[in-house]
């Protein structure tokens, strides 16, 4: 005898359990069939109805000629561009470097101006006007030479002017004591 299954309530004998069937996939194969059988019309239907109208015939040498003669034309143009823009870049730079070496003169003949007025201070005894000048120069770029020379006059002036505070210390203090110290020999 056969067995009886059970498969969720009644017994159910093994002849009547669902078995998958081959309708299924022949189903889907159809289907599918289908619609590539109507895209493929569908596509060479579109092509047909936009395929732009063909130019007649020419030959090789006259297509490939022209070809040649456009790449050239091309490439004469792109020459030309380039080149001008090389003039005005070359022509940019002419104008940088001279408007910078104009800017160094000029900076450099405002400093001269400033070295020779802390001279004159120093000529005329007025060392804090001389160290301002001179303290004004040490934010400019300066040549060796005027560099040299700030610093000589630099020293100068803070000597002269040390030398200044303490003579004017000594007669101050004299002044005060009266001429009580014998002067110094």
């Amino acid at each position: 005898m056969r067995r009886w299954i059970r498969a969720g309530g009644p017994l159910w004998p093994p002849a009547f359990v669902p078995r998958p069937t081959m309708k299924t996939p022949i189903t889907t194969l159809a289907i599918a069939a289908c619609v590539l059988v109507l895209a493929a019309a569908g596509c060479s239907k579109k092509e047909s109805a936009e395929a732009p109208a063909a130019p007649p015939p020419q030959s090789t040498s006259d297509t490939a000629a022209g070809a040649v003669k456009k790449a050239v034309d091309t490439a004469q143009g792109q020459t030309e561009v380039v080149k001008q823009k090389a003039e005005a870049a070359a022509a940019a730079v002419q104008a940088q470097a001279t408007s910078a070496q104009a800017q160094v003169a000029a900076a450099s003949t405002q400093a001269q101006s400033l070295i020779d007025q802390a001279r004159k201070y120093l000529g005329e005894n007025k060392w804090s006007e001389a160290l301002a000048l001179l303290n004004q120069l040490a934010g400019q770029k300066l040549t060796p030479e005027q560099q040299s020379l700030v610093q000589s006059l630099k020293e100068q002036a803070q000597k002269a002017s040390e030398a200044a505070a303490k003579a004017k210390a000594t007669d101050e203090a004299s002044k005060a004591v009266g001429g009580l110290l014998p002067p110094k020999k």
